[in-house]
C-alpha cells in the first residue's frame, strides 16, 4: 500500500484540478457575458 502522505498529496493535486477546471469554466462565463453586453 501507498504512504498516507502520498494519498494525501494526491487527494490535494486531484481537489486542485477540479477547482481549477471549475474556475476555467467561470472565466469562460465571465467573458461570454461581458461580450454579451
Amino acid at each position: 500500500m501507498p504512504e498516507p502522505s502520498s494519498i494525501a498529496l494526491l487527494a490535494i493535486a486531484a481537489v486542485g484540478l477540479a477547482s481549477r477546471r471549475r474556475g476555467m469554466r467561470q472565466d469562460r462565463l465571465r467573458q461570454e457575458d461581458r461580450s454579451r453586453w
